[in-house]
């Protein structure tokens, strides 16, 4: 159980970081913050994303490509990712 906690700390921790340097201006609201860890935690599950190198370049282009990609094209019904878009850190 230990490795399922250290997942969603890591993963509220990008969302986190991700809202407080992009959140608000890009139009979204703090309620959205819960929204945005949901959807990183379903990517992930279809992705395995490399959450500890997300973290390690938790400022870089490349994690805000991730992040806003998986704001902007995860269908939350299907829990798919849409428009051929795949994440940067995914494994798959």
């Amino acid at each position: 159980m230990k490795h399922d906690k250290d997942k969603y700390t890591k993963i509220a921790d990008i969302a986190k970081h991700w809202f407080a340097r992009y959140g608000e201006k890009l139009g979204h609201s703090e309620k959205d913050l819960l929204d945005l860890i949901i959807d990183i935690d379903v990517v992930n599950d279809l992705h395995d994303l490399r959450l500890d190198d997300m973290l390690a370049d938790i400022d870089s282009h490349h994690v805000y490509h991730d992040v806003a990609g998986i704001w902007n094209n995860l269908d939350r019904k299907s829990k798919t990712l849409m428009h051929s878009w795949t994440p940067r850190f995914g494994r798959q």
